[in-house]
């Protein structure tokens, strides 16, 4: 939830107040305007709560790997490199996800009605027919993390993109073919 949706429901609320004391009609219609407001807030600040929590555990699981290998960092210099090249990017993606969290506004966002396994299948589907071209993986679940959203998460992880990517499951082939035939009939009948 971007700081701006909370401002723009808190902003409701305070109009909709404003407009039963001007018509003095403080009553049980002000009070459903009030549990209204409070229900939208409670929403923002769950989703907000929610990828918080997201953000915790995969910073978590991160410092527990690093506490494993700390002692146990190969001998080999470009195995070092290699790992703190690793370190630096995690921090630069978390650093991204959470900046374009609380920056970026809904209408620079895309949400679907596919779930992230479904989304990310028609992505593979559209680099490897060469719709889709990327420099790397990286930049397209960069690309999904800052600007795509889904019905259940409004923002994806980078990480779990990542994690998710080359996961095979069979209900979201499904859905994605029948998503791919009702475009072509949508073509055919036009």
């Amino acid at each position: 939830m971007p700081e701006q949706m909370l401002v723009t429901e808190l902003r409701k609320i305070q109009q909709e107040i404003d407009k039963m004391v001007g018509r003095k009609k403080i009553g049980p219609q002000a009070h459903a305007v009030l549990q209204v407001g409070n229900s939208g807030i409670a929403q923002k600040l769950s989703e907000a709560i929610r990828q918080l929590e997201e953000w915790k555990c995969q910073l978590d699981a991160r410092n527990k790997l690093q506490r494993l290998l700390e002692n146990r960092l190969l001998d080999e210099e470009y195995m070092r490199v290699m790992w703190w090249q690793e370190q630096a990017h995690f921090y630069e993606s978390l650093c991204s996800e959470v900046q374009a969290y609380f920056t970026e506004h809904n209408s620079g966002r895309l949400s679907t009605s596919l779930t992230a396994m479904e989304l990310l299948l028609l992505v593979r589907l559209c680099i490897e027919e060469g719709i889709l071209r990327a420099d790397s993986l990286q930049s397209i679940f960069e690309f999904l993390a800052t600007h795509m959203g889904t019905a259940k998460y409004a923002n994806l992880s980078y990480e779990s993109l990542k994690k998710r990517y080359s996961l095979r499951h069979d209900g979201a082939r499904k859905k994605v073919r029948q998503a791919l035939v009702n475009l072509i009939r949508r073509m055919d009948e036009k």
